[in-house]
């Protein structure tokens, strides 16, 4: 069965999908009505495990699908989910013709639950099998992995709140002072202010602003400016909310969404800890007796272009370094591997290259410009582009040069959510603690006596799940320390 609950005036509001009844009542009533087999949908997930934790400390969670994640899927348009600065459910629905303008939910928060029902059945009832079967087998249950860690929490260590938040508001201050006293750019901010510096560079937005800032920042000096300062003030932003009674103190407990991209990367929000920079990862701590380990995958979506392509000259790159490929080839060893990176990255949306080394350097990959081709074809005849499980995106023909990126980051996810589905069935001597990125953290007993052979069991499941995916590459993973990035 398929419900949906709502928290609103202290109680929790129930709607059954499919009979359309409506209960309403306290965490300990609204439980009565929910069976173990029933999918929950709630825009509330925080707020529903809080006062779950609080009243059934050892029972199970039900199955919760977050009605934001649930849209990013099943919708498969990227442009009404990326216009907003922070995507409102609310006003989607009333832009989808769901609800009138004039209408309040303090008005009737029954019709609300009923309307949002409605969008839930009928997006169900149009959506591709592969969608629905990507919920069920992949979505569902990463959503449990990752609310059960939401109910646990992190260990914060709350003595290095005082030290980081100065030097985090102060490194935000000379990047302000400098953007303002020395180029003019008075509210660099505001959201308004890096559009319209961008429009007047003629830089077209590809993924969000903070990633178009950073494709840029080699280039342009106050690009690099204004990526630094998006950077500092996410960070500062996660510093302060820790701080916070809700934020956690010793103990932080982050929303995590198991879509929460368009691609379907696992975010977390209420701190973002995903937006701290590795010197400030010391703020996060273990467990007590217990010890993290923190595994990457090694060039992972340059690994999995080589893959897809079939492409020999780049598979044979991607046992070497890719990376460091294209800063010798392009650059003749003059920058960084993080400048190649961001290089690569920008080919893969589609960024036209203004220099002749960077245009030749793909060009000669000959099935790597084939596959690129083959990609963009595919949105002339079907309009969309996905993974090889799902997380189709629907695409417009003058998106198409952003299809390529799409296939691969959303391949990236799949692959990254089944190799933490993969090991939270089989190595249960470890915890799944957070996502970062194309890494995992996860924590072990300090006492643990096999360790070595536990870390080895972790690299080949994420290998495992890789090689099924993308065949014809040397894969490779590796143990890093968490908080300066460096292999072990």
């Amino acid at each position: 069965m398929m419900k949906v609950i709502f928290k609103a005036n202290e109680n929790w509001h129930l709607l059954d999908i499919n009979s359309s009844e409506l209960n309403k009542g306290t965490i300990i009533e609204i439980q009565k009505r929910i069976q173990h087999d029933d999918y929950i949908y709630s825009l509330q997930i925080s707020d529903f495990i809080r006062e779950f934790d609080n009243e059934f400390p050892k029972k199970d969670l039900p199955i919760l699908i977050d009605i934001e994640s649930f849209t990013k899927q099943f919708l498969q348009k990227s442009k009404p989910l990326e216009t907003q600065k922070k995507w409102n459910f609310f006003k989607f629905l009333k832009e989808q013709n769901y609800l009138s303008d004039e209408f309040k939910i303090q008005d009737s928060i029954n019709e609300y639950l009923l309307k949002i029902g409605d969008f839930i059945q009928k997006t169900i009832e149009v959506s591709d099998p592969d969608e629905l079967d990507r919920l069920r087998s992949i979505e569902i249950p990463i959503n449990e992995l990752i609310y059960n860690r939401q109910r646990k929490g992190l260990a914060i260590d709350e003595s290095l709140y005082p030290g980081l938040i100065n030097s985090t508001e102060e490194e935000l201050y000379e990047i302000k002072n400098e953007l303002q006293l020395n180029h003019k750019i008075y509210t660099p901010e505001k959201r308004s202010t890096q559009l319209e510096y961008l429009k007047k560079e003629g830089i077209e937005i590809k993924g969000s602003i903070l990633a178009t800032f950073k494709n840029n920042k080699n280039k342009i000096e106050l690009c690099d400016l204004f990526y630094k300062m998006l950077r500092t003030k996410n960070e500062l932003s996660a510093l302060l909310y820790l701080t916070m009674t809700r934020g956690g103190h010793s103990r932080t407990y982050p929303s995590y969404h198991g879509f929460g991209s368009i691609s379907s990367r696992i975010t977390l929000r209420q701190p973002g800890l995903q937006n701290l920079r590795k010197q400030t990862r010391k703020v996060i701590k273990p467990d007590i007796g217990k010890e993290f380990i923190y595994i990457d995958f090694s060039q992972f979506e340059a690994g999995i272009l080589a893959s897809l392509s079939e492409d020999e000259k780049l598979q044979d790159l991607y046992s070497e370094d890719i990376y460091d490929d294209i800063n010798k080839k392009v650059w003749d060893d003059s920058r960084t591997r993080d400048d190649a990176k961001i290089l690569f990255y920008m080919y893969m949306y589609g960024v036209e290259f203004n220099s002749i080394p960077e245009n030749d350097y793909f060009k000669s990959f000959t099935k790597l410009s084939t596959f690129k081709d083959k990609i963009e074809n595919e949105i002339e005849s079907s309009g969309k582009i996905g993974s090889s499980n799902g997380n189709n995106r629907v695409l417009e023909l003058e998106d198409k040069s952003i299809a390529l990126s799409h296939r691969i980051q959303a391949e990236a996810s799949l692959i990254f959510k089944e190799a933490l589905l993969k090991v939270e069935k089989e190595i249960p001597e470890i915890d799944f603690v957070l996502p970062m990125h194309d890494a995992a953290l996860y924590q072990i007993n300090i006492q643990q006596e096999d360790k070595d052979n536990v870390k080895d069991k972790l690299k080949s499941a994420f290998i495992d799940v890789f090689a099924k995916r993308c065949p014809g590459i040397n894969h490779s993973v590796s143990i890093k320390n968490f908080y300066d990035d460096q292999t072990n």
